[in-house]
């Protein structure tokens, strides 16, 4: 994945390699390797390497989930010292508010001031609820405001100094100055999501008022036993994706206590793990008006956990922004609703698609359908997103089969049915397809190898005669032009030229399956193979050589291609083939089967109030003549005005393609359509 011709990540089918920094390509002679441009694994020098990513993801390939193997640790450090600008403005920005109120700048203070001997920094901070050193009330000292995941690790450690005067510190209240500190972080930071920033005036309300949690837990923190001693902490508070406050993860480590007139010096660790998706503020604080407690080398370590997004979706693809969440400082994922890669404008809210622009919010198409696939055309995933995906804006059907030809020179098959999965060709944008669907499938152009099936002799009249569709570089592609591709036609015809055709080889072993008929796999139609013709149901042994004798008829399913390196199992007790029902009584049920509407979803829902594609009526018919193969059942959307012309058609449609099916399972389908569309069929 290139962005402005620079190397982001290289797709896999398990999810993403990521490069934490590319290689600059080289030019010659500099005998230097150019590693973005050399075949094979992913070199790179010196301090740069790769991590993958792991997209987890629903029945739908929406991604719900990303997560890496990459370790990160990240640590903050605030010394306190002020000799080099760039130190000391970088400190001040991750530690404080932006100036005049930056707690940073307003508690430092010189370390010779104190008698704090055994600490040899020039710079530390004094905190106290009266008037510090810098004459201003600075109860809340060094602090910092992160986003965090679940599982994430927070490590706190500061040093501190104070003297026990004997006095009564006369401890104060600082909820406001708590508040107002990460109030500000949310309001000038990059760290919270805009609807927090929107609703922080609201949260600033909510959270300084009596009853407020945080009050709660500043008044129940650990408690000194003398009297004496100031109530000093290193705190941290979690907050969820809503920032509601998470009582759970939050907690506090409070200075060691000394006997009156004595001095204490130490360290505070404090480590807590995040337990959600959200936000973490991690501060230092001195309740005492009188007795001022000095800290240094305040310093945070965050450990990432391998979780980069957590989302969610409403229907449509929009994202719910309070349940979803997305790891800082992370290169955006633009793989997420229905898993394809999608653009999201800003400004608008649209998902931009290969096609066309998609509005989540209501879940339409901003252009019309390149398909005309449904009534509407600018219905989204056909009204029906928890059944339908259609990834680049074209279909909501499976689409072709497609040979992919491999590095070393052998033919893999795949079929895209929309949801972007290990064997979809969009996932190899390198690589070149070729259509091998029926001789007349649907209106796109005859596929070349389709045609070399029914005679082995005549493949490379078939290559060089039939037009081929191609997928090239993940585009789609349907070229007539026989000279345009004379060198994808002399590939594949290399390849098949490889077949025993004089001894009956008519297929790669264990590449494909022609048919499978009551489970062995066979020939779908006759063939010719060497000057012999070989009826349907010829058997293909695990050679991929034709034989003489067939397969059983009984129980005979017809299952077209099946994916490469496994058969499709078919069970040889009998066939539900032409079984009527409820369309999701009928979805996948059996292998090589599709359950098919009837009357058409697309056209019913149309004529028919309340229409629920879900539970009408359907039947099982094979997979050839029904998405894949020739002689497919019409899916014309013009002519009609109700919806018994409809369900004529497809009756019709139903006997020309499948001549064999049982007049009982056409009767069945009529009699399910009148009971429950009475209003449409009763005259």
């Amino acid at each position: 994945m290139y962005e402005e011709n620079e190397l982001q990540f290289i797709v896999h089918e398990e999810g993403r390699l990521r490069i934490m920094q590319p290689v600059a390509a080289f030019n010659p002679p500099s005998n230097a390797v150019n590693y973005l441009q050399t075949q094979g694994n992913v070199l790179i020098t010196g301090t740069k390497w790769g991590v993958w990513d792991y997209f987890i993801k629903d029945n739908l390939s929406n991604t719900r989930m990303v997560l890496t193997e990459e370790g990160h640790l990240q640590q903050l450090k605030c010394s306190m010292e002020d000799a080099n600008a760039n130190i000391k403005l970088e400190e001040e920005q991750l530690f404080g508010q932006p100036a005049p109120a930056n707690e940073v700048a307003n508690t430092r203070v010189n370390t010779n001031t104190t008698s704090w001997n055994e600490n040899l920094s020039l710079k530390i901070s004094q905190l106290k609820t009266a008037p510090n050193g810098n004459g201003k009330p600075m109860a809340v000292g060094p602090n910092t405001f992160l986003k965090v995941m679940a599982g994430d690790q927070l490590t706190g450690t500061a040093k501190y100094y104070y003297k026990n005067t004997g006095a009564v510190p006369n401890n104060g209240s600082i909820l406001n100055n708590i508040v107002t500190s990460f109030i500000s972080a949310i309001s000038s930071g990059g760290t919270a999501s805009a609807g927090i920033k929107d609703n922080s005036a609201a949260l600033n309300t909510n959270y300084t008022a009596g009853n407020s949690p945080l009050n709660n837990f500043i008044n129940t923190q650990p408690a000194p036993v003398q009297n004496t001693t100031p109530k000093a902490y290193l705190s941290i508070l979690f907050f969820d994706e809503q920032f509601n406050y998470v009582a759970e993860s939050s907690g506090a480590v409070m200075i060691a206590e000394t006997a009156p007139n004595t001095i204490k010096t130490g360290s505070l660790v404090l480590n807590k793990p995040a337990t959600k998706n959200g936000y973490v503020y991690m501060y230092l604080s001195n309740q005492s008006v009188s007795t001022p407690v000095y800290f240094d080398d305040f310093t945070v370590v965050h450990k990432r956990s391998p979780i980069l997004e957590d989302n969610a979706y409403y229907p449509y693809g929009l994202k719910i922004d309070g349940i979803s969440a997305k790891a800082a400082l992370k290169p955006l994922n633009k793989y997420n609703y229905q898993g394809d890669y999608a653009e999201q404008d800003t400004e608008t809210g649209y998902n931009e698609f290969d096609l066309r622009n998609f509005d989540p919010q209501i879940g339409r198409w901003i252009q019309i359908d390149p398909y005309d696939e449904y009534a509407s055309g600018y219905v989204g995933m056909g009204n029906d997103p928890v059944n339908s995906v259609d990834p680049d804006g074209g279909s909501t059907e499976p689409d072709d089969w497609f040979a992919r030809l491999n590095e070393n020179g052998t033919l893999s098959l795949y079929q895209d049915y929309g949801n972007h999965d290990a064997t979809d060709f969009n996932n190899y944008t390198n690589e070149t397809y070729y259509n091998i669907g029926g001789d007349e499938l649907s209106e796109k152009q005859a596929g070349a190898i389709g045609e070399s099936r029914k005679n082995y002799l005549n493949t490379a009249q078939s290559i060089n005669s039939g037009a081929v569709s191609i997928v090239q570089n993940g585009n789609y592609k349907c070229h007539p032009d026989n000279t345009y591709l004379n060198i994808e036609r002399a590939r594949i015809l290399e390849e098949y030229s490889k077949l025993d055709h004089a001894n009956g080889q008519i297929d790669f072993p264990q590449s494909r399956a022609w048919s499978l008929w009551n489970g062995y796999r066979s020939t779908s139609e006759e063939m010719m193979v060497n000057g012999k013709k070989y009826p349907p149901r010829s058997l293909i042994d695990d050679k991929g050589y034709i034989h003489d004798s067939q397969v059983p008829v009984g129980g005979t399913v017809d299952v077209g291609f099946a994916a490469p390196a496994s058969f499709l199992k078919v069970t040889k007790g009998g066939s539900r083939i032409f079984e009527v029902g409820a369309y999701n009584k009928m979805r996948g049920v059996e292998a090589g089967l599709e359950a098919h509407h009837v009357g058409q979803k697309a056209l019913m829902s149309k004529f028919i109030t309340g229409y629920n594609k879900n539970i009408a009526p359907a039947i099982l018919v094979p997979k050839l003549g029904h998405s894949l193969g020739f002689k497919v059942l019409s899916r014309n959307m013009n002519g009609f005005t109700n919806a018994r012309q409809v369900l004529a058609r497809d009756i019709f449609e139903l006997r020309r393609v499948h001549q064999n099916i049982p007049n009982n399972s056409l009767q069945k389908l009529i009699q399910m359509n009148k009971t429950m569309y009475p209003e449409a069929f009763i005259k």
